[in-house]
């Protein structure tokens, strides 16, 4: 931890106290390994990279990721990358941190080259090299799966790589969803929360389908409960309501077609003396009306009597249910038919 505060306070010095004249000297003399930008790009990195030692002096360090990143982009220096390395370590994205740093500690760099990027360079290596003790590991072991099968795996939903087991990953400081899949489509999952220097190992547990074993008596299957014994109630409402309802309309009927008979029997009397119409004139018309009236109220009346007498009937007869109910109308009958049970 001594080398870590050592290497951060002469980092932050560095900054401080000479960094932005020495990356306006880095940026000035790039040698031919890095290209040869243009003036312009020169001077809109450079104003990037101060931008973005603001932004880390200050804590945003997110900022600054994004201004060393635009400068790097621009000017493929060391110093750009090194800088962006220790944004991500401080955002706490130390598996990246360490790709850039160990991408920086490559670069070659010789006597000839720019002092700030072989500074650069030797800073990259000495961070670096703290920062991979201080992450966390971990070692993934597998049960239930066949010999020398390897799952695929997820990390915080992203797919990874299989690798051999007993192999450790480098994961970052923090809560990690764990997830495998067998070929047989059987999975696995696991939450670990890490701590930096952790060292752990998460096993998976694939649970193998069950089958049945060979022999054993089929599963007994519980017998279908017998239905409620039926017990003794009033019946449906349904059917005496209705034949009340007819009942109603036919005795409706039998007094407006009453009426009409009535009226038209003295219209009869009124113009057929001695109860004699002559055919062809309008007091036969009367008659005729006055017969049919008359008949359709003998129905009405019938007809209102049997339903009230069926709704009634099966009103005051509770354990009576009537499976089967009709109406039937014969020359000078009405019958209600029924079957009960």
């Amino acid at each position: 931890m001594t080398i870590l505060a050592s290497s951060t306070r002469q980092a932050k010095s560095w900054r401080q106290h000479g960094s932005w004249a020495l990356l306006a000297m880095g940026l000035l003399t790039v040698v031919p390994a890095w290209g040869e930008p243009s003036e312009s790009e020169k001077s809109r990195a450079r104003a990037q990279a101060l931008k973005g030692d603001r932004d880390f002096d200050e804590g945003r360090f997110a900022a600054a990721l994004g201004e060393y990143r635009a400068a790097g982009a621009l000017i493929g220096a060391p110093t750009l990358s090194v800088r962006e390395a220790r944004a991500l370590e401080r955002l706490g994205r130390w598996v990246e941190a360490l790709d850039v740093y160990a991408r920086v500690a490559r670069t070659p760099v010789t006597d000839q080259s720019p002092e700030p990027f072989r500074r650069a360079v030797d800073s990259a290596r000495a961070e670096g090299d703290v920062l991979k003790v201080r992450v966390p590991r971990v070692t993934l072991n597998y049960e239930g799966l066949p010999s020398g099968e390897q799952p695929k795996l997820w990390i915080d939903g992203l797919p990874r790589e299989a690798v051999a087991l007993e192999t450790a990953r480098m994961l970052d400081v923090g809560r990690h969803h764990l997830r495998a899949q067998a070929a047989s489509g059987q999975s696995s999952t696991r939450e670990v929360t890490l701590a930096a220097s952790e060292r752990r190992t998460v096993t998976l547990v694939f649970t193998p389908p069950q089958t049945k074993r060979a022999g054993s008596p089929p599963l007994a299957t519980p017998a279908p409960a017998a239905p409620p014994a039926a017990q003794p109630s009033k019946g449906s409402s349904v059917w005496p309501l209705t034949l009340l309802s007819l009942g109603a309309a036919g005795i409706g009927l039998g007094v407006t077609t009453g009426a009409l008979a009535s009226q038209e029997h003295n219209l009869v009397s009124d113009q057929c003396p001695n109860r004699v119409c002559v055919p062809g004139t309008e007091g036969q018309q009367h008659l005729d009306r006055f017969r049919t009236m008359r008949t359709w109220s003998t129905i009405g009346y019938a007809f209102g009597a049997v339903g009230l007498a069926g709704g009634i009937t099966l009103y005051l007869l509770p354990s009576s249910r009537p499976t089967r109910v009709g109406i039937e109308v014969g020359p000078g009958s009405l019958r209600v038919l029924g079957r009960f049970e």
